[in-house]
């Protein structure tokens, strides 16, 4: 088993990365099975943030005794920032197998199949997806925030930012090998849904329905 994970500072350290939660860690090991097939490029932890409201900034009088008097800025109410959990650059066999842009006709219904990340396209990035984790149970109604901060990055930037709950993505696409033993104990983690397949599985099965 690799080694795992240290807590330093309210983080969860694995890889040398940070993260806020199991289901993050959960969800970079999707990546890294995809990234070791060749489906992705690279993934990002924690990206940029977005700004998504400016600060209020006015200016006050301030006299000096010595020198010319000044208006001092002061910031009434801070900016507001969103980051989300992972940015994630597509390589080209990934396409209609794990990503579909937002516009692609295979849409055909509200929603795309969970199994495909809908993807945003650059000259710099080529295709990438944006992702939000969260987890199966959200016991602080987290997720209707995230949304909300979701529809504010597509309003002022055009750029789609994914939901993605681990273990439905799972369901949906395959398990990593790493997701199903436990993390500091021998033997099997008991999973609780029930499409449990390997990547390869889930390939030649996709190369069956094309």
């Amino acid at each position: 088993m690799d080694k795992i994970i240290i807590m330093a500072k309210e983080k969860i350290i694995h890889d040398e990365l940070g993260f806020d939660s199991w289901e993050e860690i959960h969800f970079y090991w999707w990546c890294k099975a995809l990234i070791d097939a060749g489906y992705i490029e690279s993934v990002k932890i924690e990206p940029p943030s977005f700004l998504l409201t400016e600060p209020l900034v006015v200016e006050y009088f301030k006299p000096m005794k010595k020198v010319s008097d000044k208006m001092i800025p002061e910031e009434l109410m801070k900016g507001n920032i969103y980051t989300c959990d992972a940015l994630i650059t597509w390589t080209d066999k990934a396409f209609d197998v794990f990503f579909m842009p937002i516009a692609s006709k295979k849409r055909k219904k509200k929603g795309a199949v969970l199994q495909f990340m809908l993807a945003n396209h650059s000259d710099r990035l080529g295709w990438y997806s944006y992702v939000e984790v969260k987890p199966t149970f959200d016991q602080n109604n987290m997720t209707r925030l995230a949304k909300n901060n979701i529809k504010h990055v597509y309003s002022k930037y055009g750029i789609f930012i994914n939901l993605a709950v681990p273990e439905k993505l799972f369901n949906k696409t395959f398990t990593p090998e790493r997701f199903l033993s436990h993390n500091k104990k021998a033997g099997k983690r008991k999973i609780k849904y029930k499409n449990i397949v390997s990547l390869k599985t889930f390939i030649d099965n996709s190369s069956l329905d094309s």
